[in-house]
């Protein structure tokens, strides 16, 4: 997972490589923690070339998760996919010797996304992470139209209805059910 910078010819190289989950620590955490499994091994390609003072990386990483739905608690397999360019950098530029003038933004080298390194080598294994931790879903469901738990009995709803009445269920609102507004 290492690219050696000194080697990159000038029309760049294609790199391929497949390694398991557990070669990345964040991943590893992530599946002792909060469950979230890798079930299948990280597949990385990568397309790798030097510009100027930077090194490009643009290339796609996949594998499959099992995440637990946040509505049923089910167990279900996504694929994850991600696209991305990094810019790696031995020296991040320097902010302006002058002041910005009045109104004026300046953004450090971290807010333009440049990855600083040091050596002859980049090490794409915290890059590689990064990109499949944002790949997973904010709120995972095993399907859209997933009905949850029923908050009563927790009986899984989408194998059927579990005969509670959920009509008295508890509700913020439930204050205003019987509220009458006068004219």
């Amino acid at each position: 997972m290492k690219i050696f910078t000194e080697n990159i010819p000038e029309e760049g190289f294609t790199l391929e490589f497949e390694k398991d989950a557990d070669n990345f620590p964040i991943l590893t955490d992530m599946g002792q923690t909060e469950g979230t499994i890798f079930a299948e091994p990280v597949r990385v390609q990568v397309q790798v070339r030097q510009q100027a003072d930077m090194t490009e990386v643009r290339g796609d990483v996949e594998t499959v998760a099992r995440l637990a739905c946040r509505r049923c608690l089910r167990e279900f397999s996504v694929p994850l996919r991600r696209w991305f360019t990094l810019y790696f950098t031995r020296t991040l530029p320097e902010s302006a010797e002058n002041a910005p003038e009045k109104g004026d933004v300046e953004l450090t080298a971290e807010e333009t996304g440049l990855i600083q390194f040091q050596g002859k080598e980049i090490d794409l294994r915290d890059a590689i992470q990064e990109q499949l931790v944002m790949a997973l879903p904010a709120w995972p469901l095993c399907s859209a139209d997933c009905k949850g738990l029923c908050p009563k009995c927790g009986a899984d709803l989408n194998q059927g209805d579990c005969g509670c009445d959920r009509q008295d269920e508890t509700s913020p609102f439930a204050a205003l059910k019987n509220l009458k507004v006068g004219k």
